[in-house]
């Protein structure tokens, strides 16, 4: 079915994650066929239900794809197995306990069709009694505090303190007045109901699987939100939420997972936000181990545990996907770069060490099809349509299989040792990442001490090209390797940064190193940085106030995220005696150097409104 706007039902793809639903299942597949989709366009994955779940689906919607999960995964990763078997070009998310309004699917297909800037359209949230419950802002952590003292009161008080009157009254008059404006863009969207655009959802990788079954909505808003997609509520659009029906037979397990996943989403994108709510958590637990009620002194003991040992963050374990020992996958994205991607292939055909395998990420609107001949590694080629270096990295790691994952620039060209050098060093000490020597054409051997890192006032030491190896606080970008697994615990290059991805080598080390992992520079191998046109140093000369805007913005993020706020003062002094003394030396003039300075207030505006 479809209209004059060439907008089809048929095109979109509805994912349902179940355990134990029977009560409420039926309900929701009955609304869905209802609104004109077909039982085949339902997918359900359950999390091992012990009642007719199954069953009360089949009875709906017999055609509907049903697929058990072996063990409990999370929420996110169901999710994600849903999508892959599904496919579609619109991923419907919804609920067990929810039921669609008539017509509400096509009014959100439509208005997300007719924004192609919107990753997600999501429809107001009515309660059983039809009061409108959309939640346009994630808890803050005052409230989540407050929320979390209310579990030391009796069930009775709690449900009185839960009313939250105020609140309450301050959310309606919002919503009433916001929906009388039609669509409004939001800064998070809430999990019960979500229409995505698969394009988008497939570029991100869908849902963090390191979350369990809170929060994992928020992380993927912010995520889009980072490529500058918008998220969309389109109040002409209703579903009905019963609201937690899982998760009403396990109220401690529901709070104690709400309460890790913020935890969890803190500690992947605000560090230093994660730091004091950690605290602030652990102080909470004291309070209620002291309670007199004995089984609220053992969870509280229990909580306090899980979150001193930080068990929520995702380990080696979780977080490794199934890999080949002593593999190393290359990854290297490229965007109109043919000849020097030819020859960056033709250096990687002659490696010493050869259980590699290559993934070449092409933005370009061509295809690359100079792959040489006679290639002695299979050679796999992903398409992107955004030319985004740092998406197309994360792209390329989400399908490697290898032990190591080796990231290198397409204009750069190794000597034979270089995949050898990196495995050699991975294999002689218990390094998070690596990198080999990157020299310039036509540039003399140096040695320099204190090379790769980033200071505490933001000046940054490269030392690319010297000599000696020895540990360093980040790595270089034409050739940088991770452990799969420590580089999985991560969240990926970030895709937001400005400029041609300035700055996203440290940016994730920083990640990385926050986690206990460590990085080792090599002089074992040497790599021949070609610079193009239209890279970094072509950028510096063209338009030298654009390019350290995009320098400042990007450090501010790195250190708003990841470094201690003492160090801040330090970086806004240095960034704005840097801008003077590179206005006088590139001739930017007064407009430049206040271009260049402006980068500061640039970044810390982005850090501050994702976290809204």
């Amino acid at each position: 079915m479809s209209d004059a706007s060439g907008v089809r039902l048929s095109d979109v793809r509805v994912a349902i994650v179940t355990w134990n639903s029977a009560e409420v299942i039926g309900a929701c597949v009955d609304s869905l066929l209802a609104n004109g989709l077909e039982g085949s366009q339902i997918t359900v994955v359950d999390h091992g239900s012990a009642d007719d779940t199954l069953a009360s689906v089949r009875r709906s919607a017999p055609e509907a794809r049903c697929l058990v999960l072996p063990e409990n995964r999370s929420y996110g990763g169901a999710i994600n197995h849903a999508a892959a078997e599904a496919g579609g070009r619109w991923l419907l998310v919804v609920n067990p306990d929810t039921e669609m309004g008539k017509g509400s699917v096509r009014q959100m297909l439509e208005t997300l069709a007719a924004h192609p800037e919107t990753a997600v359209v999501v429809p107001s949230v009515l309660d059983r009694e039809g009061v409108n419950r959309t939640r346009i802002r994630r808890m803050s952590m005052l409230r989540a505090c407050v929320f979390l003292s209310r579990h030391r009161w009796s069930d009775r008080d709690r449900s009185r303190a839960d009313a939250s009157w105020i609140a309450g009254r301050h959310q309606q008059w919002t919503l009433g007045q916001r929906s009388a404006q039609g669509p409004e863009p939001l800064t998070f969207t809430e999990g019960c109901c979500l229409l995505i655009r698969r394009q988008a959802f497939d570029l991100v990788g869908g849902f963090d699987e390191d979350y369990t079954f809170f929060y994992e909505d928020a992380d993927l808003s912010l995520r889009f939100r980072s490529l500058e997609y918008l998220l969309l509520w389109d109040p002409a659009a209703e579903v009905r939420h019963v609201g937690g029906h899982s998760f009403s037979r396990v109220p401690d397990e529901r709070l104690a997972m709400m309460l890790k996943g913020m935890l969890l989403f803190y500690a992947k994108h605000a560090r230093r936000r994660y730091v004091w709510w950690r605290r602030i958590i652990l102080a909470q637990c004291l309070l209620g181990s002291l309670s007199r009620h004995h089984r609220g002194r053992e969870w509280w003991s229990a909580f306090r545990r899980d979150v001193a040992g930080e068990r929520y963050l995702p380990d080696g374990a979780r977080s490794a996907r199934p890999v080949e020992p002593g593999l190393v996958s290359v990854i290297i994205p490229t965007y109109r770069r043919p000849a020097s991607l030819r020859r960056l292939l033709e250096a990687l055909a002659k490696q010493t060490y050869r259980a590699c395998e290559i993934i070449i990420v092409d933005q370009s609107p061509e295809t690359f099809r100079g792959v040489p001949p006679g290639m002695p590694f299979p050679v796999t080629m992903l398409r992107s349509e955004v030319p985004n270096r740092s998406i197309a990295k994360n792209s390329g790691a989400r399908i490697a299989r290898g032990e190591w994952l080796l990231f290198m620039d397409d204009d750069v060209v190794p000597d034979e040792h270089l995949v050898a050098a990196h495995v050699s060093a991975f294999r002689a000490r218990p390094v998070a990442g690596v990198s080999c020597r990157l020299v310039e054409t036509g540039e003399e051997d140096r040695s320099r001490l204190g090379k790769l890192r980033i200071t505490s006032f933001g000046r940054i030491v490269t030392g690319f090209d010297a000599r000696g190896s020895e540990p360093v606080g980040m790595l270089v970008g034409g050739n940088m390797s991770f452990r799969a697994d420590r580089f999985r615990q991560s969240t990926g290059f970030d895709g937001s940064l400005a400029g041609t991805s300035i700055m996203e080598e440290p940016e994730v080390c920083e990640q990385i190193a926050h986690r206990g992992g460590t990085f080792w520079f090599s002089d074992k191998s040497v790599v021949r940085h070609e610079p193009q046109p239209d890279g970094n140093a072509d950028a510096r000369k063209r338009d030298p106030a654009q390019y350290y805007w995009s320098v400042h913005r990007n450090l501010m993020l790195l250190f708003l995220r990841h470094r201690d706020r003492w160090q801040i003062p330090g970086l806004v002094v240095w960034s704005i005696l840097r801008s003077i003394r590179q206005g006088l030396v590139l001739r930017a003039g007064g407009k430049g150097v206040l271009r260049m300075i402006a980068g500061l207030r640039a970044g810390a505006h982005r850090y501050y409104r994702s976290l809204q």
